[in-house]
């Protein structure tokens, strides 16, 4: 997340959603001295405050929750499908650095597949509710976006229509558009594969019931 007192606009760091390279090109505005980044840890637990859900945002730091009302609030959304390709890539990566998805995918594609659907149907709820370090990229995009019924965030995007999604950005700073759609990629672990080749029907089906108002909030079809 970044947080612009300067600026007076809000971030909202939605993983695997591009979050990283719009928050590399926001830092300059960022009046927190990056603290919205790494842990946080609260009676033994740990908690990561790039992708912090709205209900935790709210109880942890309720200062920087009371700018969402001052401050406008952005944020990009994603296809649910390939948004927990992503967050499994980054899982992976970040468990086993020695480990290539790219290159996997590429000489043991059956195993790729396997362990993508075996952690994919594996998910339980409640390890998306921020406590879950393994699962913070897989968090629901509702629960980034709102506080139980209510829209926290003032302009939602598609990441996929970034160029023309980010127009909606000259309303509030026609600077933020231009610094957002020009950031050079960081971060990107995407793999050219297709969701509906590489999920499994029950993968698929985990996903439409675990991210079913992601899908339905953000628009995007279920296959």
């Amino acid at each position: 997340m970044i947080v612009s007192d300067t600026r007076r606009f809000v971030f909202i760091h939605n993983p695997k959603c591009a979050g990283t390279t719009v928050r590399r090109a926001l830092m300059p505005f960022d009046t927190t001295g990056d603290f919205f980044w790494m842990f946080h840890d609260v009676d033994g637990r740990q908690t990561d405050k790039a992708h912090l859900p709205m209900s935790l945002l709210k109880a942890l730091f309720p200062d920087h929750f009371a700018r969402l009302e001052t401050h406008f609030v952005f944020m990009f959304t994603r296809d649910p499908y390939a948004r927990a390709i992503s967050a499994f890539n980054e899982m992976r990566w970040r468990f086993h650095p020695d480990v290539d998805p790219v290159q996997e995918l590429r000489d043991n594609r059956e195993a790729y597949i396997a362990s993508l659907n075996d952690i994919i149907c594996s998910i339980e709820p409640e390890w998306l509710e921020g406590w879950t370090l393994g699962y913070s990229h897989f968090v629901r995009q509702r629960d980034m976006a709102y506080l139980g019924n209510e829209l926290m965030v003032d302009c939602v995007m598609k990441v996929e229509d970034l160029p023309a999604a980010s127009v909606r950005l000259d309303a509030f700073d026609p600077e933020l558009r231009a610094l957002v759609t020009n950031a050079p990629r960081q971060n990107v672990r995407s793999l050219p594969v297709v969701p509906s080749e590489v999920l499994s029907a029950a993968a698929i089906a985990k996903i439409n019931q675990i991210y079913a108002d992601d899908f339905r909030l953000f628009d995007y079809p279920m296959l």
